[in-house]
């Protein structure tokens, strides 16, 4: 029960940090282009 509740409250942080993530590398490879 405790562990499926602390899932729960990370499976949204590690969808926000994937995204945070793939945001910067697409940002610094467009500034690479530039």
């Amino acid at each position: 029960m405790t562990v499926s509740l602390a899932v729960l409250m990370l499976a949204p942080w590690v969808t926000v940090v994937g995204h945070e993530l793939r945001g910067h590398r697409h940002l610094s490879e467009v500034v690479g282009r530039d």
